[in-house]
């Protein structure tokens, strides 16, 4: 008998696939892993480091990791060069915080149409020195192996695994792998679409030798002539022909296409039989499937949407790891286009769902036909590209995600229309400022699809968690949009993810330090998901989670004087290095920091509401009598004498740190921690002072400071050799002024001054900050398209913060959290309040009196007026 040899290896020829992979995230508590790492002969052994690199997007890291986002089974399915006789498999482990608990060896004797099993194993345990497990078994004659996994050992994310390599032992035999049979290629399918008559009233039309392009006000689509890809795209949601950027990626691989990808087999493209064909507003295109029959593909331009039609012909039942499908490849850099969606486990984005292009407007992806199909996103940073990837489920099996098309004729029909998102129409209809909403109101949800979380921006980190109130709080003001698409259900998802496992910057590092605002911040934001939409299941499945936090937050009260104090200690360093306690992390924020506190105080009153709709009057009342200990001493604790308003933080040493921030005092007064007769002198002397330091950019935003920090107060974000912006030689901070979180002036923090400024009847003011401001918003002006993430050039280039005169001074390129101002438009300028009982007019509305529309929901339920 031959010696038996590792048949699964790669350098034997093998192949490996996946149910998916995670390429990692810079601040998850899990780095990613490629397929190909399976068996390229690198396993893991006693003595190995382990541990999970943090700080870092890392998918090269021997190891295997399927989809965080998708539940169980996982699969790795590698076939062999040719027909082998196996009799032994060994399982190597990447981690042992994380590995198959519940598994079984399987083979398939017909190509992925059914499975036979080899081995089944049930409550697998491996301690600290057992990297491998081996299973033996009568030998059988396959050219593949498959490793199914139903369980694994991290009960924090029930949904992951990770193998750090499969060895499958055997002798392969003389003969080749068997050939597939020949392909019987079915007639090719018949026409489903039809020009629009008339059409020519509504769209221009363009030929050239190497393209046509059809175009409305509305929308603007150009595809090849000799090839099948749609080589230019762009909406307007206002109609007004704002179609000059192209939002698809021009370069190979790269617009819109049909794609697929076969069994063991990378992606592959749709040829085209011959050239495009074009009748009045209809393109359409005959194809070649990549593995075999034929294909037509229809592309009808209208008014205000693109209708498309595939009907393929298969001559067998085919598997596919993905069918043949509709990919739009987004290009970053002139804006991040999103998906909004009500996610669902395991299909990610379902459709209908909308692709929102910041400050180009929303479209409506859904199926015209009947059937069901999802959204599959996937970035890659270092292309600053983002696909959408529309793939039907007709016949996706639910044991293992693979796709058993049948043979003969398939395919799906999707519409893509242009949508008008206007929030509260009755009264942005009747302000000319506010005509140009539709482009960028959704700019708040950056959802990324693969990994179920919102964040900076749809190729960007998770982060940060801090900032869920400035992601989640604008969609409690977004109506239900087309298709019956909820905003809040983005924000659902997110903190579901979080509340079950997942990791963002703000909670990544290790107990028992965390940004002091983040548990807070999810406090305040699940509050707002449950009185949206009236989920009482949902409130009884996240409270305990809830509750936790509340009791970290009250931990963090280390001298029982009521307010949480951060392990970060706040006092004057002379290396400060940064991350400290709350969203402004470049600042030295530590022990009581008033922002931090004030977030608490709103999140524990918010928690005590949420105990009372749960029937648990007696932890209501504990947790509002802790915020009432917040409120009683808030103004002892951070007013600071000296200035006459709210310092930023109170250092463990006593000492106030007060840098005039405008966002610290802002938060401090809307949330009635700061009495009238006290916050109106603070806004003088805000006021004031903008006027002394000249400050009077108000298209810009508002600044973070209005005097430089101190070296020893500002921190370095990364490696001392690349310090990000603000940062100072001079101990003063002067030479770092009006860059980042040192003084630079945008949109990001500027919500709460605006806010606070109504609240008090200073509309005047108020609107001399807001307005300029939305003008800017009307013509994108706070993001740069350009260079729109960190790992794609300097910091430097991005408009999220500029200097006060205008230029940049930094950040991605595109910063979601930079849009939460615009809510001041309905919560400050209108005076429309949510609380507990559902909206309301605010006492100090000027709308106090008269009947509004407003269309919005509140517990499950459309609120048609208030007054």
């Amino acid at each position: 008998m031959s010696k038996l040899i590792n048949v699964a290896l790669a350098t034997e020829d093998a192949v490996a696939v996946a149910d998916s992979e995670f390429l990692g995230d810079a601040y998850y508590h899990r780095a990613g892993g490629r397929t190909k790492f399976v068996n390229d002969g690198v396993r893991m052994v006693p003595g190995d480091d382990t541990s999970v690199p943090t700080g870092a997007a890392v998918a090269d890291t021997n190891r295997w990791v399927p989809s965080v986002s998708k539940p169980h089974p996982h699969w790795v399915w590698i076939r062999f060069r040719q027909p082998a006789r196996i009799s032994r498999v060994v399982v190597h482990r990447a981690d042992i915080a994380d590995y198959p608990v519940d598994f079984s060896g399987e083979y398939s004797p017909d190509g992925g149409l059914t499975f036979k099993p080899l081995f089944e194993v049930v409550d697998n345990r491996m301690d600290e020195e057992t990297f491998a497990v081996t299973y033996s078994f009568e030998p059988v004659v396959t050219d593949n192996f498959r490793l199914r996994i139903e369980r694994s050992s991290d009960k924090d994310h029930p949904n992951e695994t990770e193998i750090s390599e499969i060895e499958v032992f055997g002798d392969f035999l003389e003969q080749e792998a068997p050939s597939q049979p020949a392909e019987k290629t079915g007639a090719l399918p018949g026409k489903v679409l039809e020009p629009t008559k008339q059409s020519a009233r509504f769209f221009r039309t363009r030929h050239t030798k190497e393209l046509i392009e059809l175009s409305s006000a509305w929308v603007r689509l150009a595809v090849a002539r000799e090839r099948p890809e749609i080589t230019f795209l762009c909406w307007d949601s206002l109609g007004k022909g704002n179609l000059y950027t192209n939002l698809l990626k021009p370069q190979e691989g790269g617009g819109g296409r049909l794609v697929s990808i076969p069994l063991f087999s990378p992606e592959v493209a749709f040829k085209s039989r011959g050239p495009a064909e074009c009748e009045g507003n209809l393109i359409s295109y005959e194809l070649e499937c990549p593995n075999g029959g034929c294909a037509r593909w229809e592309i009808r331009v209208e008014e205000k949407s693109v209708q498309m039609a595939f009907r393929g012909a298969l001559g067998r039942t085919s598997i596919f790891a993905t069918p043949p499908a509709l990919k739009l490849a987004f290009d970053i850099v002139p804006t991040p286009t999103a998906p909004v969606a009500n996610p669902v486990p395991g299909m990610g984005a379902p459709l209908p769902c909308i692709l929102h292009a910041p400050d180009y407007g929303s479209l409506l992806v859904k199926r015209t036909d009947g059937g069901c199909s999802a959204l599959e996103g996937r970035k890659t940073r270092s292309d600053r590209l983002w696909e959408a990837t529309i793939v039907d489920q007709a016949s996706r099996r639910g044991e293992d995600g693979l796709y058993a098309v049948p043979s003969g004729d398939f395919g799906w029909e999707l519409s893509l229309s242009v949508e008008t998102v206007k929030p509260v129409p009755a009264l942005s209809d009747e302000d000319s400022r506010l005509k140009t909403l539709p482009r960028h109101w959704l700019n708040n949800f950056q959802y990324q699809e693969d990994v179920g979380v919102l964040a900076n921006n749809v190729i960007s980190a998770n982060a940060t968690t801090s900032c869920m109130l400035h992601y989640i709080e604008p969609a409690v003001f977004t109506p239900p949009l087309a298709g019956g698409v909820e905003a809040i259900q983005v924000g659902r998802e997110t903190l579901d993810r979080y509340f079950f496992g997942a990791r963002g910057y703000g909670t990544e590092a290790d107990a028992p330090w965390i940004f002091l605002d983040s548990y807070p911040c999810f406090l305040i934001t699940a509050w707002e998901v449950i009185r949206v939409t009236g989920d009482l299941d949902l409130l009884r499945r996240w409270l305990p989670v809830l509750e936790d936090y509340a009791a970290h937050i009250k931990k963090q009260d280390r001298n029982d004087d009521g307010f949480p104090e951060s392990t970060k200690p706040g006092t004057p360093a002379q290396e400060c290095i940064s991350p400290h306690s709350n969203i402004a992390d470049q600042i030295n924020f530590g022990h009581n920091d008033a922002y931090a506190s004030a977030l608490t105080y709103r999140a524990l009153n918010c928690l005590a509401d949420l105990e009372r709709l749960a029937g648990s009057d007696e932890r209501a009342e504990s947790y509002g009598h802790a915020a009432e200990r917040i409120r009683a001493g808030y103004m002892e604790k951070f007013f600071n004498p000296e200035t006459g308003i709210i310092a930023g933080w109170r250092d463990c040493n006593g000492d106030l740190h007060d840098y005039w921030f405008p966002w610290v005092n802002g938060v401090a007064i809307i949330y009635g921690l700061v009495p009238a007769s006290d916050a109106n002198a603070i806004v003088d002397r805000l006021e004031a002072k903008m006027r002394e330091v000249g400050y009077d950019r108000f298209d810009l935003g508002l600044p973070i400071c209005l005097i430089p920090i101190r070296k020893c107060d500002y921190g370095v974000l990364g490696p001392r050799e690349f310090p990000v912006m603000g940062s100072s030689k001079n101990e003063d901070g002067s030479d770092g002024f009006g860059e980042l979180a040192n003084g630079g002036t945008g949109a990001l923090l500027a919500y709460s001054y605006i806010q606070a400024l109504y609240q008090l009847g200073r509309r005047e003011e108020a609107d001399r900050i807001l307005w300029p401001m939305m003008e800017r918003y009307a013509v994108g002006g706070y993001q740069n398209r350009e260079k729109p993430d960190s790992a794609s050039g300097g910091y430097s280039t991005g408009l999220e913060f500029m200097h006060w005169n205008g230029t940049p001074s930094g950040y991605e390129g595109f910063l979601a959290d930079s849009y939460f101002a615009q809510l001041a438009v309905f919560t400050g300028y209108y005076g429309i309040g949510f609380g507990p009982d559902g909206f309301c007019l605010e006492p100090w509305s000027p709308l106090k009196g008269k009947r509004v529309k407003l269309g919005l929901k509140y517990m499950g339920k459309i609120v048609e007026e208030i007054s």
